[in-house]
């Protein structure tokens, strides 16, 4: 027994090594409100029904600092960051994963404060077995008014706070930058009233804050009258840049700026918008660190901003024994900035120059292209892809969209809720994958490296460069490497669009990648490793020998 010891110790600080080598991750659960019933779909909930979730971040893919601290409201399941426990979620009736695929992922989007404790969450829900969509949305901030989850995208519901656990030990002495930003007369009569706006910056942690710096720009509608100027209880304001310079603030302490301002433009915009947003490194909330507010006409009654952009564009070559095909994706990104509810939100997407087979959205909301929502709230963003079927193309093509967004809801500004977006479609490549003339040069953000990508989410996951730069710098410098790549991906693509789409298949698959990205990533530590346990076992078998 005690020639056991050794090993069983050897082995566990091995796996301890390999565990601290790889990205740290953080457990967290969640308990919180009762849903609501789904628009449309009467009773189905009972009154009793609650949110309950259970995931892992992978901190290192969520943000290049690896530790899950601050991290900012993205979509993280879209990163491949998150990993969900089988049956990890419940919402009454609706629980995830489903065996038979009826419950969807459109959006896991949330943020942390500087203990990696989150702080705000969302979750989009597409059911089949129900015509709405479960939004669940959470704001751990104030007073505990948080929200459960209700029927329709981004549905509030207003309940009890949910109780976080997570397992990371909390941090001592840190700094909580809270922004709070008033204007005296939110409905000026006319552009020549001058309004006032306050900003008060304030320190709710429990260590000192420093070089904490706030920046509250007017935008271009608004300036200072002549002969006034901003007014600031400590440091400078500079108005060009809107930087004001606070520098130290101790546990407790409470700075005021004061701006005055006039209507520029005219005639008066419906509605202008003033945003003050403070920084400081290691913030322990970072969603309390920008405040805003806004001036309406007294005839508009919501000021809603809504906008749109493309945040990608990629073209995919099936470039192992097909005859030059391949597809295309475009990712937009639409958002209300606004300060209220937009209503009755219309996206449409027009071809204006080559027409694609088979473009259209493959997001909840949306027909063809063309999506709806009943709202989106304050603050809202969606993340939308637009893919094509497969096809074959043999010469340069320029494909080009137009994109609009508009509500029932005056906006302000219009300019960024409309854009045309142009790229050059090149010819997708033919080849068998074998051979000299073997060429990996494929277009689109994959990289060519399939089940990587579908298994960590994305081609930008630390662990798919990884992968990626071993294929690149060593396997494709050898006969062998090039051959074993070719097979690769001549039965990669089904395989990875089968992971893809299962999400307990992807975390096996994570499981299985693990010891390859370590000892591609640390190769003489895993050598070291493996001759460490190598000499472990063969000693204990000569142990086991001698006994017998």
């Amino acid at each position: 027994m005690s020639a056991t010891r050794p090993l069983f110790l050897s082995i566990f600080i091995c796996l301890f090594l390999v565990n601290h080598a790889l990205a740290l991750t953080v457990n967290y659960a969640y308990e919180g409100n009762k849903f609501t019933d789904i628009e449309g779909e009467p009773d189905s909930f009972s009154p009793d029904d609650r949110v309950s979730a259970k995931f892992i971040v992978d901190c290192e893919a969520a943000h290049w600092a690896g530790d899950c601290a601050n991290l900012p409201f993205d979509n993280y399941f879209e990163l491949g960051a998150v990993v969900l426990e089988p049956e990890s979620f419940t919402a009454g009736s609706a629980s995830l994963p489903d065996p038979d695929g009826s419950v969807l992922i459109n959006r896991f989007s949330f943020s942390t404060d500087a203990q990696a404790q989150i702080v705000d969450w969302d979750l989009d829900l597409g059911l089949e077995q129900t015509s709405g969509l479960v939004n669940v949305d959470t704001d751990n901030i104030g007073d505990g008014i948080d929200s459960a989850a209700a029927g329709g995208a981004f549905a509030r519901v207003t309940g009890q706070p949910g109780t976080w656990v997570n397992d990371r030990p909390p941090v001592d002495g840190v700094s909580d930058i809270v922004v709070i930003k008033k204007v005296d007369n939110p409905e000026p009569t006319s552009p020549q009233q001058t309004v006032e706006f306050t900003v008060e910056v304030s320190n709710a942690g429990t260590g000192p804050a420093q070089g904490v710096v706030l920046t509250d720009k007017l935008p271009r509608e608004l300036a200072i009258p002549v002969g006034m100027a901003a007014f600031t209880s400590t440091g400078d304001y500079d108005p060009a840049s809107g930087r004001w310079e606070i520098g130290e603030m101790d546990v407790g302490a409470r700075e005021l700026m004061s701006i005055p301002a006039v209507i520029v433009t005219r005639p008066q915009p419906a509605c202008v918008i003033n945003s003050a947003s403070a920084y400081v490194q290691a913030d322990t909330d970072i969603l309390n660190n920008v405040s805003s507010v806004a001036l309406r006409r007294p005839d508009i009654e919501r000021c809603v901003d809504l906008a749109v952009e493309v945040v990608d564009w990629y073209q995919l070559s099936f470039p192992c024994d097909s005859e030059g095909e391949g597809g295309m994706n475009y990712q937009l990104k639409i958002s209300n900035s606004g300060l209220d509810e937009a209503r009755n939100v219309v996206l449409e997407v027009s071809e204006t120059l080559y027409k694609a087979p088979g473009f259209k959205f493959s997001s909840p909301n949306c027909d063809g292209l063309r999506c709806n929502w009943t709202t989106l709230a304050p603050g809202a963003e969606q993340f939308l892809t637009i893919s094509t079927d497969i096809f074959q193309m043999q010469a340069n093509t320029e494909h080009a969209i137009r994109v609009v967004l508009a509500s029932d809801i005056e906006d302000y500004p219009t300019e960024n809720n409309s854009l045309v977006d142009q790229h050059t479609i090149t010819p997708f490549l033919k080849s068998s994958c074998t051979g000299p003339d073997f060429d990996l040069n494929i277009g689109g953000s994959a990289g060519g490296c399939f089940i990587a990508t579908a298994t960590y989410g994305s081609a930008s996951n630390p662990q798919v460069k990884i992968l990626r730069e071993f294929r690149d710098n060593v396997l494709l410098t050898t006969n062998w490497g090039r051959e074993l790549v070719a097979i690769y991906y001549r039965y990669s693509p089904a395989l990875a669009m089968y992971i893809a789409e299962r999400d307990g298949l992807r975390m096996l698959t994570r499981g299985l990648l693990a010891p390859v990205v370590f000892t591609v990533a640390y190769p003489w530590l895993a050598l070291l490793i493996m001759i460490l346990v190598s000499t472990l076992l063969y000693m204990r078998i000569r142990v086991v020998r001698r006994g017998k």
